[in-house]
């Protein structure tokens, strides 16, 4: 299934436990989404809090030594996974933004962020 949907340019397939079923508007954890596309790698450099833990993380990539805003990213935590990443992270601050392109208007919460390792 995985060679087809490459063969034929799909972004990718989504799996789902056999014994699941559909409920709009939550996510369970039960279904999972598998890209196949072109990836690119992000790094977290902040994160938006809520009153379940976690929002949104923050996230970027590098160009040259310039951290770049790519998006805000909630999907795909579930509400025990919103209070365990934000217990993990919560401790993780500096006082300066780390992206030079910052759009948001909202505070939100940035953490130190070292580049990746190669």
């Amino acid at each position: 299934m995985l060679e087809f949907a490459k063969t034929h340019g799909l972004e990718g397939l989504v799996a789902k436990r056999a014994d699941s079923i559909y409920q709009p508007g939550q996510r369970t954890g039960l279904w999972s989404k598998y890209r196949i596309n072109m990836g690119q790698e992000f790094v977290i450099g902040g994160y938006i809090p809520s009153h379940l833990g976690l929002d949104s993380i923050v996230v970027g990539f590098y160009r040259g030594k310039d951290l770049i805003y790519a998006a805000r990213v909630g999907a795909g935590f579930v509400p025990r996974t919103r209070r365990e990443v934000f217990e993990k992270i919560r401790h993780l601050k500096i006082r300066k933004c780390p992206f030079v392109n910052l759009p948001e208007t909202e505070p939100g919460r940035w953490g130190k962020v070292s580049r990746p390792k190669r």
